[in-house]
């Protein structure tokens, strides 16, 4: 705890935050999140644990109700009812006569500190370092940074998230994940910038890194969960050190991890999954299986993936169990029908939806085929041969899959070791037999990676064990065969690494350089782009000054639920994320126009329509503001430092305006 707020602290004066707003967070997190989450699980949860994977499981619980609780409060209009949640939690507790969970006392505590504390620093760091690039003064606008604060207002303000103006296309592929920074948002009206991009996603990562370690420790220990966390918090792929031949592209877990807000909330949903499933296999009480179904739920919600895979595997469970017990039980047979029930609720109306279902291509992935075996092993059969693929993601995690689930099924949780398997192999499949546009099918595989790293860490725990204990015969053997395994592969597959993902080992190489970058670029943010009427790209720079900002937040202040904006930048997405409004053309990356000519190798521009709209205002034609207004836009954003310049006829008033930029009323 000192260590988390040293770094919360450190983070808001490094990118020169309120600390007022940096302090409320916390207090909501605290009072409002993790403290009534952890009661309310250790009143009604007869499992025997000690206190901090208590607070771990507590923390994921109290995220959930809060999604749940905003969800049914938007549907009577008034999202901020959601607090309501909060009291009648603490009042659940007081007037609970007999509290079912007993909470046990940690053991290695010392050990357990230094660890953890290494293991938040790092995953901090990155996660610090990444975000002063993304948010410098001169950010690239067509980032997924603002495109999800964006998302989150519209989840915030609206019950039915189909307006086509979000990102291009109606909001059909993120639900639930949005959820945590919309709470916080609504509590104590930090805006969503802060919340998605600092606050929320550094808390998110914290609990990311509690919950894989505590899920490893509590079958081995504090190193098998440090082993654990490690394998997702700072990748590696081991083979890319003896050559960049050998790379496999395993650093783009950063990505999720570190800037994809909507991947990280998946990850942590489906991280607090493990223990609960274990649980329940292991003889658990039915009726606790509600913490699974609420798990589920929230983890289903981001991007619709994990919903099939936990159907899937449980599917496998059941499967498995036939030829063992020639019956099915009671209790693998309930779980399937809860992830069958929550994967109805959420991924099924997502992914049939038509921006969604028209996009993919059940065909070999395209993604599969930037691997370098691809085009190297030529005797293999195809789906053999990008099959590959998966396995180079992370050579560490497979190697401690494999040995963790040999120990979990000598030790009898059998079930639970297919479950895991069943999920990671089943998406190591997707991803080769879908195509999705943004080589999105690579999350089935980010997100059973998480859920299996538990495992994975005991297995490589063991397999170290293993090794010190007979490095007089067996460690120089394994080594051995390890090494000239690497050389022959090397020879044989040769090639460049998988683009356009760097490897594990380069992006530990450039670490410093982003810092040095982000640094900079804080400092000397430099000159902006010169605006381009250019709808399909999105390489321009915009110069963020404190006058732009003081005009955003003015329009957040006055906004509505119905407020849309056009802005003299054409698909900018920063102007609409600042004011937590949606934009009328928005930024293209995500239009399903755009994907298509891109997957395609062509050019085109999404929504000419639109855009040909817009262009008429910038070049001044008569008409054109009220053209602009019957079109449902209700405010004009003109950007002196980075936009065209607007002719003056036809404007009306401006409702504010500054040095940088002007905001009118239509």
């Amino acid at each position: 705890m000192p260590l988390a707020a040293v770094e919360g602290l450190v983070y808001v004066l490094v990118l020169h935050d309120s600390v007022v707003w940096w302090l409320s967070f916390t207090v909501y997190l605290a009072l409002g999140v993790i403290l009534p989450g952890t009661l309310v699980a250790e009143a009604l949860l007869r499992w025997r644990s000690d206190w901090l994977t208590w607070v771990g499981l507590g923390w994921a619980l109290g995220h959930v109700l809060e999604v749940v609780s905003i969800q049914l409060a938007k549907t009577v209009g008034v999202p901020r009812l959601f607090l309501l949640w909060i009291p009648i939690a603490y009042l659940l507790v007081w007037r609970r006569r007999r509290w079912q969970g007993e909470v046990t006392a940690l053991t290695h505590p010392r050990r357990i500190a230094l660890l953890l504390a290494i293991l938040m620093a790092f995953a901090t760091t990155t996660f610090v370092v990444l975000n002063l690039v993304e948010l410098s003064p001169q950010p690239t606008y067509q980032s997924d940074v603002w495109f999800h604060i964006t998302e989150a207002a519209e989840f915030r303000d609206h019950l039915n998230t189909g307006d086509p103006r979000i990102a291009g296309q109606p909001y059909a592929y993120h639900t639930l994940e949005y959820g945590p920074a919309v709470g916080a948002n609504l509590a104590v009206q930090v805006p969503l910038a802060n919340l998605i991009t600092r606050y929320s996603g550094l808390s998110m990562v914290w609990l990311l890194v509690l919950l894989l370690f505590n899920s490893a420790r509590t079958i081995r220990g504090p190193t098998a969960g440090f082993l654990a966390a490690a394998l997702i918090v700072a990748p590696l792929d081991v083979f890319s050190l003896i050559s960049s031949k050998l790379s496999f592209g395993s650093s783009i877990i950063y990505s999720g991890l570190d800037l994809s807000t909507s991947t990280l909330v998946g990850f942590w949903a489906l991280a607090a999954l493990f223990l609960p499933l274990r649980w329940a296999l292991a003889g658990g009480r039915l009726r606790d299986l509600w913490v699974v179904a609420l798990l589920a739920y929230m983890a289903a919600g981001s991007k619709s993936v994990p919903g099939p895979l936990l159907l899937v595997g449980v599917g496998a469970v059941i499967v498995s169990m036939l030829p063992r017990r020639r019956r099915l039980t009671v209790r693998p047979m309930l779980l399937l029908g809860v992830f069958a029930v929550v994967f109805c609720l959420t991924a099924l109306p997502v992914i049939l939806r038509p921006t969604v279902a028209d996009s993919t291509t059940i065909t070999f992935a395209s993604v599969a085929r930037l691997s370098p075996y691809a085009d190297q092993l030529t005797r293999l059969p195809d789906w053999l041969r990008l099959a590959f693929y998966p396995i180079g993601f992370s050579f560490a995690l497979w190697v401690g899959l494999g040995v963790g689930v040999w120990k979990l099924a000598r030790a009898g949780e059998a079930d639970l070791c297919w479950f895991l398997v069943s999920v990671l192999v089943f998406a190591a499949v997707l991803v080769d037999a879908t195509s999705i546009p943004g080589a999105s099918q690579l999350f089935f595989l980010y997100m059973a990676m998480v859920l299996v790293a538990p495992v994975a860490g005991v297995g490589l725990f063991d397999l170290g064990q293993m090794l010190w204990r007979r490095r007089a015969s067996t460690t120089p053997v394994v080594v051995l065969i390890l090494l000239v395994g690497a050389v022959a592969v090397n020879l044989k597959v040769g090639g460049a690494p998988s683009v356009p993902f760097d490897d594990g080992s380069v992006y530990a190489s450039k670490f410093f350089v982003h810092v040095t970058e982000g640094v900079d670029a804080y400092r000397d943010p430099g000159p902006p782009s010169p605006p381009l009427r250019v709808w399909d790209s999105g390489g321009s720079l915009l110069r963020v000054t404190p006058e732009i900002v003081q005009g955003l937040s003015w329009l957040r202040g006055v906004a509505v639920p119905s407020t849309v904006v056009a802005t003299n930048v054409p698909g900018a997405a920063l102007y609409a994320s600042l004011c937590e409004c949606a934009e009328y053309y928005q930024t293209e990356e995500y239009a399903p126009a755009f994907v298509a000519a891109k997957l395609a190798g062509t050019t085109t521009t999404a929504f000419s329509g639109r855009a040909r709209l817009l262009e008429a205002w910038f070049d001044g034609a008569p008409g054109s503001v009220v053209a602009l207004r019957k079109a449902g836009i209700t405010y004009l954003i003109v950007d002196r430092v980075n936009g065209f310049p607007i002719p003056v006829a036809g404007m009306p008033k401006p409702a504010f305006m500054d040095r940088d930029i002007a905001i009118y009323r239509i």
